[in-house]
């Protein structure tokens, strides 16, 4: 990234520009371009020399609207658009400073920023920059007042920005009492002056029912649609799921895909995934595999975890020739660290096998221990099993003693399993057939056969004690049980457990715990 210039020395051009005798004229200003535009037209406006679309072309670029961001481009189209007087260039950069995009954050000089251009008579968008920092408390002391008297100022020079501001001070009670019906009136003004993100929040208000005290699903859809012809992406899909669902207009699922295809195209991820889902099930449009894990792809690069998960299980899928396996591992590691837990257990299966990656045991108990720590039982049960057997470094008996114990408890019925083993066996900790027996009670319970065969084997140890003790009735009892128990686990397919019963092995299984 190439060195960039101080705001002071980016400031002094700007009041140069203004103040020299022989400065060029200031570009005319006008209001910002819808995020509707196409950004081919934003190009072509902007090589033709048409500073005002440079400057929109730079805001598009720098938050991603209907094209990929790009901060070091947004950055050298803002700064020329103010070196060359062009106000709205300069608030740009003021919001890069602020908010720490494509450099390091600095509040200060998005503060003396905004205060410059806030000064600017045709031009007061920079008085909703100062005052989202004074309302946030951002390089300063939190002053709802402050920033209510800047919105204001705003809002009374039509700027929409400023309006919304003021409606959303109205709407959440801050420095005031919460005035529903101020903040619907300031959020249509502000959609009246060119802020197609208030006819979003007019569209809410109307949606939940505090525009009018109940809800307004036509009135509703009537506002999305406004703020969606004007690029608004999150209006795109709130109308899109009043299509899907046929409420305050008619129902139409083609539409409803329609609108979120639209979003998906201007960068938003939940769109995107919305997409992915309606191609994948096949509900809304014909089934499309291909463009369905394309648009979980697009979600999954802005960040969602869930698309990551969605993309990772279809990737999995794929036949041996068209798998993707990189791609596999990447996504599995996003939806990981988005918490998701499955995704940590299947990624941490693939270290563990080295077949779709790299084998990795260290890597894969890592991924293990973070599943079970999220609370994925499953993940606990095969990390006990990993420390079982010591395949990242020796065998760790009490450690996998607790693990399976843990999981166990959480619900994990073959977790019981395997705590009992090493109970009976007296592994990694004191020998306990009490706990033992308890615990593959536990599992039989559940549906875990061998935990019934295991049970059985315990029960007949202990019956053949009351025998040699002369307890017949007890022996009596206890073998009662152990033929109950052998039944029981000869029902759930255990071959051996049949054997011992003298009963032929089912030739069905039925469906098992765990």
């Amino acid at each position: 990234m190439s060195a960039r210039p101080s705001y002071a020395a980016t400031a002094t051009a700007a009041a140069a520009l203004t103040l020299a005798c022989c400065a060029p004229p200031r570009p005319e200003p006008r209001p910002p371009t819808p995020d509707s535009t196409p950004i081919a037209a934003l190009e072509q406006e902007c090589e033709r020399g048409e500073l005002n679309a440079c400057v929109d072309l730079g805001r598009r670029l720098l938050y991603g609207k209907s094209v990929e961001p790009d901060e070091d481009r947004a950055y050298a189209l803002l700064r020329e658009g103010c070196e060359r007087g062009l106000v709205r260039g300069c608030v740009g950069l003021g919001f890069m400073m602020r908010d720490g995009h494509g450099m390091p954050r600095d509040t200060a000089r998005a503060e003396a920023i905004f205060t410059w251009s806030c000064e600017q008579e045709e031009e007061l968008s920079g008085c909703v920059g100062l005052a989202s920092m004074y309302l946030e408390g951002i390089g300063v002391d939190v002053d709802p007042a402050r920033a209510r008297d800047l919105f204001g100022r705003a809002c009374e020079g039509d700027v929409g920005a400023g309006c919304r501001g003021l409606a959303l001070l109205a709407y959440q009670g801050l420095g005031r009492d919460k005035d529903l019906d101020a903040a619907r009136e300031l959020f249509e003004r502000a959609c009246e002056h060119a802020d197609p993100n208030a006819c979003l929040n007019v569209g809410v208000m109307h949606r939940d029912g505090a525009a009018s005290g109940a809800p307004d699903l036509a009135a509703a859809a009537r506002w999305f649609a406004r703020a969606c012809d004007e690029g608004v992406a999150e209006a795109c899909t709130e109308l899109g799921s009043l299509y899907l669902a046929g409420t305050g207009v008619e129902q139409d699922p083609a539409r409803a895909l329609a609108l979120n295809q639209e979003a998906c195209g201007y960068g938003l991820g939940n769109a995107c995934h919305n997409v992915g889902v309606m191609l994948y099930t096949g509900e809304s449009a014909p089934q499309d595999l291909v463009a369905s894990q394309a648009a979980f792809s697009r979600a999954c690069d802005r960040g969602l975890p869930n698309s990551c998960q969605n993309l990772a299980s279809m990737l999995y899928s794929a036949a041996p020739g068209e798998r993707d396996d990189p791609r596999l591992v990447v996504v599995l590691g996003r939806a990981c660290d988005g918490g998701l837990f499955p995704s940590c257990e299947l990624l941490a299966d693939l270290h563990a096998n080295g077949e779709r990656a790299e084998q990795d045991w260290a890597r894969a108990r890592a991924l293990l221990v973070r599943a079970c720590d999220g609370g994925h039982e499953s993940a606990c049960l095969q990390l006990a099993y990993v420390d079982t057997q010591g395949f990242t470094e020796h065998p760790d008996l009490p450690r996998a003693r607790a693990t399976f114990e843990r999981a166990c408890y959480s619900g994990a019925p073959l977790a019981c399993l395997g705590y009992g083993i090493l109970l009976a066996n007296g592994a990694g900790g004191p020998l306990n057939l009490d706990r033992a027996a308890q615990v593959f009670e536990r599992a039989c319970n559940a549906g875990v056969a061998r935990g019934c065969y295991n049970l059985a084997q315990l029960t007949k140890s202990a019956a053949e004690l009351s025998a040699k003790a002369g307890e017949e009735e007890r022996r009596a009892r206890q073998q009662e049980r152990v033929d109950e128990l052998l039944r029981r686990a000869c029902e759930l397919v255990d071959a051996d457990a049949c054997k011992e019963a003298g009963l032929p092995v089912p030739e069905a299984a039925p469906p098992r715990a765990g």
